[in-house]
C-alpha cells in the first residue's frame, strides 16, 4: 500500500494538475468496474490525493455509483428477489409472508417501465397473486388478478408442465371473457404533461383518449425525465378519466445513462461526455480513472480550462536569436547592397578589385544569415506549439510513472 501511494503521488503531480485548478469541484469517476485488487481503501486512497487539489463530489450515493461500488442490482431483480421469497414461504404454507412479499413485489414493479421484461414482471405478480388467491378459495380476487396480468402482457402463456392445471383454466377462462367484453372510453392524463401511455397494445402521449376493455386494466407511463410507473384501474361502462402522476426521478438513475455513455465512448468522444456528464453532477471538473487505477484523465468544463502555460526560456532565447540573426542579416544585406553600387560606378574608369571582394563577402554573409534566421524560426515556433503541452494521460508502471506527450 506505502508504494501505491508513492506512486499515486507521483501519478497526480505528472498528470498536469494546474494551479488554477485548485480550489474547483470534482467527481472521481472509474471508466469500467474496479478491476482485481482495486478495493475501497484504494479507491479512497486516490480520492483523499485529489482531494488536495479539489473540492470532491460529498454525495455517498452519486460517489458510490461513480466509482463503480454501488449495488448494481436493478429494480427488476429486486422484484425477483421477492416473487422468489414469495414462492419459498408458499412451500412452507406461510401464507400471511406470502401476501406480504407479493404486496413488495407489486410495489416495486409498480416502477417498472413497458418493456418486454417489465410486462412480464409485472404479469408475473399478479398471476403469483392469482394463484395464492385460488389456493385460498377467492375465486373474485384470483379472477381481477388474472385480468391484470393478461392485460400487463398480452402474450401471457402458461407451461402446462410447471403451473397447476386451476391457474390455467383461469387463465384460459379470463382470456376468452376478455376478448367477448365491451370497451369504454379512457381518457388519460398525466403529470408532467406529454407522457408516454401504453394499455394493452394501445400507446400515445398525454392527454390521451382511446377505448379500453372494460374491467381491470394496467396502464403505464413513462417519461424522460420522471421515473416510469404503472397503475392498476378498473374500467367501467361510460366515460373513465385516470390521473397520473410520475414520480420525480432518483439522482441515480438519471445519471446512469450519462455515466454509460462515458464508460462506453471512444476516445475523441469523451471530452463531450465528460462534459455533459459534470454539468449534470454541477461540478468543474470529471477526473477519469481506469478500473486498475492506472491511468488518469482530466476533463474540464471549457469555463474552466486550465490557463495556457508560460513559454519555456529557450524558446525566448530562441525568438530573441532570431530577431538578432534577422536584424544581422538585414544590415549586411544593406551594406552589400551599397557596396555593388560602389563596385559599378567605379567601373566606369578602372574598376576597384577591394570593393568588389569586400561587397562578395558581404553578400555571402547575407545569404547564411537568412539560412540561419529562417531555421531559428521555424524552430522556435515548433518549441512554441510542442513544449507547453501538458501531460494528458500517465500510467503506472512497474518501473514507475510513464506519460504520453
Amino acid at each position: 500500500m506505502n508504494r501505491f501511494l508513492a506512486v499515486l503521488a507521483l501519478l497526480l503531480a505528472h498528470n498536469g494538475l494546474a494551479a488554477g485548478d485548485v480550489g474547483h469541484s470534482a467527481a472521481l469517476v472509474l471508466s469500467g468496474p474496479p478491476a482485481a485488487g482495486v478495493d475501497g481503501l484504494r479507491i479512497a486512497s486516490l480520492r483523499n490525493k485529489l482531494a488536495e487539489k479539489y473540492r470532491l463530489l460529498d454525495d455517498e450515493k452519486k460517489r458510490a455509483l461513480l466509482e463503480g461500488t454501488a449495488s448494481q442490482r436493478s429494480r427488476a431483480d429486486s422484484v425477483r428477489d421477492r416473487l422468489s421469497k414469495a414462492a419459498a414461504k408458499l412451500r412452507s404454507f406461510d401464507m400471511p409472508q406470502v401476501r406480504f412479499a407479493l404486496a413488495e413485489a407489486q410495489i416495486e414493479a409498480a416502477k417498472l417501465p413497458p418493456s418486454a421484461e417489465g410486462r412480464k414482471l409485472v404479469a408475473e405478480v399478479a398471476l403469483r397473486q392469482a394463484a395464492l388467491a385460488i389456493v385460498e378459495h377467492d375465486e373474485r380476487l384470483a379472477d381481477r388478478c388474472m385480468q391484470f396480468a393478461l392485460s400487463a402482457d398480452p402474450t401471457l402463456t402458461l407451461d402446462s408442465a410447471r403451473e397447476p392445471p386451476p391457474l390455467i383454466a383461469l387463465q384460459e377462462h379470463i382470456r376468452a371473457q376478455r376478448a367477448a367484453r365491451p370497451s369504454a372510453q379512457l381518457r388519460v392524463i398525466s403529470e408532467p404533461a406529454g407522457s408516454e401511455i401504453a394499455v394493452e397494445n394501445a400507446t400515445g402521449n398525454a392527454p390521451l383518449t382511446l377505448r379500453a376493455a372494460v374491467g381491470p386494466v394496467v396502464v403505464w407511463a413513462t417519461h424522460a425525465d420522471r421515473e416510469a410507473t404503472n397503475v392498476r384501474f378498473e374500467v367501467r361502462d361510460g366515460a373513465n378519466e385516470l390521473a397520473i402522476s410520475l414520480p420525480i426521478q432518483d439522482a441515480n438513475a438519471a445519471l446512469e445513462p450519462l455515466l454509460a455513455t462515458l464508460r462506453q465512448v471512444t476516445a475523441s468522444e469523451r471530452a463531450e461526455a465528460a462534459n455533459r456528464l459534470a454539468i449534470a453532477l454541477r461540478v468543474d471538473l470529471v477526473v477519469l480513472a481506469s478500473p486498475d487505477l492506472t491511468q488518469l484523465e482530466i476533463y474540464r468544463l471549457p469555463r474552466f480550462a486550465a490557463k495556457p502555460q508560460p513559454k519555456p526560456k529557450v524558446v525566448a532565447a530562441l525568438a530573441g536569436l532570431t530577431g538578432a540573426s534577422a536584424l544581422a542579416l538585414i544590415v549586411t544585406g544593406s551594406v552589400a547592397l551599397a557596396e555593388k553600387d560602389r563596385y559599378q560606378a567605379s567601373c566606369s574608369t578602372v574598376c576597384n578589385d577591394s570593393v568588389y571582394r569586400s561587397g562578395r563577402s558581404l553578400a555571402i554573409s547575407t545569404d547564411v544569415l537568412i539560412g540561419v534566421s529562417a531555421a531559428l524560426a521555424i524552430t522556435t515556433v515548433v518549441l512554441a506549439v510542442v513544449l507547453p503541452k501538458k501531460v494528458r494521460r500517465v500510467a503506472l508502471t512497474p518501473a514507475g510513472v510513464a506519460g504520453a506527450f
